[in-house]
């Protein structure tokens, strides 16, 4: 029974399991989570205990994780984001928990350790971040929990949204980073979900997973999609958003960035459209 379930998106291994998958899978024993929140600006992921191959994923500051085993500083945790499963720095997090109003409405702010400009700066914080004002501005800077202060500015409410296509053609440039899922570094699917959810809609992690969840087979050839900007496309392992009706706004390992380019172009290099999101199903369906 536990192969039907997806180990990127429920915690489960043969000696530990979460408790609320008893029933459904095997495992010696069955756990239930402590709730701890990332208190660093960008935590990685990995799908190994040892912390050995490649990125899977990251959890962004201010983001809530469930723990389900910690060994020698290595955590395993299922970020509440997104739901995704792996490995991180368990010192990463904290028993302190928050009721974010704002998130970083900038690509990267610095948090810094006092209200001043040339004050030391102590991590950096991205686009998205969700964080908790704690008290008055001073200067033209808040504090926030757990620590440290944010230019004001650089703050908007989490009512606040964006259309995905004006969020990611913001992301231009932005390194191709396997994994990453902030304006730092990001994979395609990263860049897609962080478009998504500035624009309130959330998104799984991965690209197959985007594509089930939103999408729909294309069983006719991608020329005769009547596509519209803001739709988003699925070639086999790969995702990106439709910046216009013939340009796509994608982050890709061709060119090691994200990139706005004809469809056709990346067609070639990404093999042929698989499925098709609307824009107009996904926005109508978050608006409703």
């Amino acid at each position: 029974m536990s192969q039907a379930l997806d180990h990127r998106t429920h915690a489960f291994r043969p000696d530990l399991a979460d408790a609320r998958l008893q029933g459904l899978v095997a495992a010696k024993k069955f756990i239930k989570p402590t709730l701890q929140r990332c208190t660093l600006g960008r935590v990685p992921v990995y799908g190994q205990p040892d912390l050995s191959g490649p990125m899977i994923s990251e959890v962004r500051f201010g983001e809530m994780v469930d723990v389900f085993d910690v060994v020698d500083n290595i955590a395993w945790v299922q970020n509440r984001a997104d739901d995704y499963v792996g490995y991180t720095f368990a010192d990463a997090y904290g028993q302190e928990l928050c009721n974010p109003q704002h998130r970083v409405g900038v690509l990267r702010t610095f948090l810094f350790s006092a209200p001043r400009l040339k004050s030391q700066p102590i991590d950096m914080l991205t686009l998205g971040t969700l964080v908790e004002v704690m008290g008055a501005p001073e200067d033209g800077f808040v504090p926030i929990n757990p620590h440290g202060w944010i230019y004001e500015k650089h703050l908007m409410p989490t009512d606040v949204y964006y259309h995905p296509v004006e969020t990611a053609l913001r992301l231009l440039g932005v390194p191709y980073l396997w994994g990453g899922r902030s304006p730092v570094g990001c994979d395609c699917s990263g860049l897609v979900q962080l478009c998504l959810e500035l624009a309130g809609v959330q998104a799984p992690r991965d690209s197959d997973q985007q594509r089930h969840a939103l999408a729909t087979d294309v069983i006719i050839d991608w020329e005769s999609l009547p596509l519209e900007r803001g739709d988003i496309i699925f070639m086999d392992g790969h995702v990106g958003l439709m910046a216009s009706a013939f340009e796509l706004v994608h982050a890709n390992a061709h060119h090691m960035q994200v990139t706005v380019e004809p469809l056709a172009d990346a067609v070639v290099q990404a093999g042929p459209l698989v499925a098709w999101a609307s824009a107009k199903d996904f926005m109508q369906a978050v608006a409703a």
